[in-house]
């Protein structure tokens, strides 16, 4: 006879306490309830913050779009979490429709709790959690910035804001520069910069630069002398390999390490032999295209202006002021026999400045325009280094500049900087060619190459620009003593023996030699 203490398979069933089993039911319905709750909102969560982020980068300046690379990663990445979630959703749910089965079976009164039916599946968390997994993925895909963002908040501001700018930072930059950021860092709570615009001229190519090879031997005798043509020295190639990265390294990494966003500008420096501007576009892309100019682009693409990514002339639009940067690098060509004069700004450039400045003519949002290049236009105060060097530079100099007039005459706010020259200059323009007030315009090469006037001057200009898209400005110098301090040899060079006491004498084409410039477009 079998033990009654043990039950049999037969009866195992009949007893299990009934108010027990519904008890145990009842707390497994509500535990199955509140994990469903908690994978929905978990998984919801997610999805939400990456709708919210989704629209916090788009709203970020410079924002393009998600390249295709990085779309396909988001919606992979969320729809295995919204497959997950959705599988233990459904585990859950069928779970639960089990154990109602079972109360109902035993005739319980279950009240409010037996309320599942497949149509949980259509109306409830998982029919919401893909919902909103669409949602995100359409975010995630068709979310562009909107137009006025494509020129960066091309309204106009309600407060004043600022950028600096210099250039030149050949020969003592690897000290200067990194001062330049410091004390633009220092500031930041009374003046906050926007970004760092430098004119070109980064390395002297030509001869080494006195800071790279003070830094490796202070004992280096400065300043250098000038490579022979055709010169075998392995101690120049290392040099010349060196030279960019360098630059990248010692002049650039600083604003980087400031969050500071670094607009570069190319010189005729980056063309010395054996540079191309090809090797300039290579080294510099990062600078070339990022996402602000590659927004701009994208915007005057859809309005007929052409450009190609990389190109070292460029612009963007930044709260109301247009920020032109033309490539006039190519000046000294006209002293290779084996090619023509270069006129500085070619046929296409110019045609390029022309649309964009008639788009800025037509939009009521650009208040102000703001060129930099790095030499100056011609007939000004440094026409003996600038676009006055031949009839070819001169004429395409005075093409850019009468059509910069011609936009300042139809109501927009127009100024010129340039460096080359390697001293601080202002109203460079107010010459007896220009009747003896010409566009505002600005010398600033003073970013640490040798200076051409016997008063060592170091550092940047600083832009305000004021909510009706005028500007005042003023010079921020860096001394010896400014952060960072730099190695003694170097800096006692730098800021004792660093000059040429006369501008290089040039020669320089006048109206009076009769070019036969062309003015219109």
């Amino acid at each position: 006879m079998p033990d009654q203490t043990t039950p049999t398979p037969s009866d195992s069933k009949t007893k299990i306490d009934p108010a027990l089993a519904r008890e145990l039911l009842i707390q497994e319905l509500k535990y199955r309830r509140d994990k469903e709750w908690k994978i929905f909102a978990y998984a919801t969560g997610v999805l939400l913050a990456s709708i919210t982020a989704v629209v916090a980068i788009s709203a970020r300046p410079g924002f393009v779009n998600f390249g295709s690379r990085q779309k396909v990663i988001l919606v992979v990445t969320l729809l295995v979490l919204t497959i997950a979630a959705a599988w233990w959703l459904y585990r859950n749910l069928s779970t639960e429709k089990r154990i109602i089965a079972q109360l109902s079976e035993g005739d319980y009164q279950l009240g409010p709790l037996a309320r599942w039916n497949w149509t949980n599946l259509l109306t409830g968390y998982v029919a919401a959690l893909f919902l909103i997994f669409v949602i995100t993925v359409w975010a995630i895909i068709w979310l562009r910035p909107a137009q006025a963002e494509a020129r960066h908040a091309s309204g106009t501001p309600a407060v004043s804001w600022y950028f600096a700018v210099s250039g030149d930072s050949r020969d003592c930059g690897d000290l200067i520069m990194p001062k330049i950021a410091q004390t633009i860092a220092h500031n930041k709570q009374n003046e906050p910069v926007d970004f760092y615009w430098h004119l070109g001229d980064l390395r002297a190519l030509y001869r080494f630069d006195c800071d790279m090879m003070k830094f490796k031997d202070p004992s280096f005798p400065c300043p250098p002398k000038i490579f022979a043509e055709n010169e075998t020295d392995p101690k120049k190639d290392k040099y010349l390999a060196d030279a960019w990265p360098d630059y990248i390294n010692s002049q650039i990494a600083p604003f980087e390490k400031i969050n500071l966003p670094f607009y570069l500008g190319i010189g005729n420096h980056e063309l010395v032999k054996p540079k191309t501007r090809d090797d300039f576009r290579n080294e510099f892309k990062k600078w070339l295209t990022q996402p602000t100019i590659q927004t701009q682009r994208a915007s005057d693409r859809t309005q007929g202006i052409a450009s190609t990514d990389g190109d070292t002339y460029f612009h963007f639009v930044w709260k109301g002021v247009d920020i032109i940067y033309l490539d006039n690098a190519s000046i000294y060509d006209d002293q290779d026999p084996k090619r023509p004069e270069d006129p500085g700004f070619s046929e296409a450039e110019l045609t390029w400045l022309d649309l964009v400045l008639k788009r800025d003519e037509a939009d009521p949002d650009v208040k102000t325009i703001i060129v930099g290049m790095h030499a100056a236009l011609p007939e000004s105060i440094s026409r003996k280094h600038a676009m006055d060097r031949n009839c070819a530079a001169y004429c395409a100099g005075k093409r850019a500049y009468n059509r910069l007039t011609a936009t300042q005459s139809r109501g927009k706010k127009v100024y010129v900087m340039a460096s080359h020259s390697h001293y601080f200059e202002e109203y460079i323009y107010d010459t007896p060619e220009h009747g003896g007030h010409g566009l505002p315009g600005w010398i600033i090469g003073t970013a640490g190459a040798e200076q051409y006037r016997p008063d060592i001057l170091y550092g940047y200009l600083l832009v305000e620009v004021t909510p009706d898209g005028v500007i005042h400005n003023s010079f921020k110098a860096v001394y010896r003593d400014t952060p960072p301090a730099g190695p003694p040899e170097l800096a006692r060079y730098c800021f004792e023996q660093n000059r040429r006491t006369s501008e290089r004498e040039e020669k320089y084409v006048t109206a009076a030699t009769k070019c036969a410039c062309a003015t219109q477009f």
